[in-house]
């Protein structure tokens, strides 16, 4: 298509550049991108503020510093047009703010929310895994009273919680995937900018690497605890409470042969 002639609106146009299929601008109803023509009056009248302009900052160059440049044209239009420009001037914006004024409060409460959600179930994974280690404790005293090797045990204890937490992360990035691919689809047509939302991978992998160090934290602190106890105080005390317990006893009586 480069290069070739198309009629629009009964004149003939030059195409000079295709763009991708994934490019919406200003919304994705647009196909077609035009020279802006006005009429010469249109260009002689200083009271036409009816255009907004979408522009690329140069390389290097801050939204401060155009911001600057542009009220330094402004001042020079107003003294230069009193009439008309003296009040007039630009309002530079982002455009990622621009197209999101509407819908930054929304977003920044539901971001919000699922932070404190995700807080409850951290918590909530935590206390179980404590109350699991707790009742173990007995069990890696015992192991130890009887020669277990405590390197054997911890490395027993970081299995199981590595293997754990592996399956939960892999199973909160599949879950991840699968429902930002869902909402993408559900958005509604106000909201074209949340088409380009997507699972960001060293996000992803940084989330990941928390699960695993978080595994490997509840994995070593009950065989240190564990091990931190005295084998012959921690067996003592099984005992201790062995014997408070009731138990079913049984008569045996012998008779002498005659």
């Amino acid at each position: 298509m480069l290069g070739q002639k198309i009629l629009l609106n009964s004149q003939p146009y030059e195409v000079i550049g295709v763009m991708p299929s994934s490019f919406e601008f200003p919304d994705q109803t647009t196909e077609v991108w035009m020279p802006l023509a006005p009429e010469p009056q249109s260009r002689a009248s200083r009271g036409s503020l009816w255009l907004g302009v979408v522009a690329r900052l140069k390389d290097g160059v801050s939204i401060e510093q155009a911001k600057a440049q542009l009220d330094a044209l402004n001042k020079e239009l107003g003294e230069k047009y009193p009439g008309s420009d003296v009040r007039k001037g630009a309002i530079v914006n982002r455009l990622r703010d621009d197209a999101t004024e509407n819908v930054r409060t929304p977003l920044v409460v539901v971001t919000i929310a699922v932070a404190c959600v995700l807080l409850i179930a951290c918590a909530n994974v935590a206390s179980m895994m404590m109350a699991r280690a707790a009742g173990r404790a007995r069990e890696i005293s015992v192991r130890l009273a009887v020669g277990a090797r405590a390197g054997r045990i911890v490395r027993q204890l970081l299995t199981e919680s590595l293997a754990l937490f592996l399956v939960g992360g892999i199973a909160g990035l599949g879950v991840a995937y699968v429902g930002v691919e869902a909402l993408v689809k559900l958005a509604p047509a106000a909201m074209p900018e949340l088409r380009g939302v997507h699972v960001d991978w060293p996000v992803a992998i940084f989330a990941f690497s928390i699960s695993i160090a978080t595994g490997v934290a509840f994995g070593l602190m009950p065989a240190f605890t564990a091990l931190r106890e005295k084998a012959h105080d921690a067996l003592k005390l099984i005992f201790d409470s062995a014997r408070s317990q009731p138990v079913d006893c049984v008569m045996v009586s012998f008779s002498k042969k005659s």
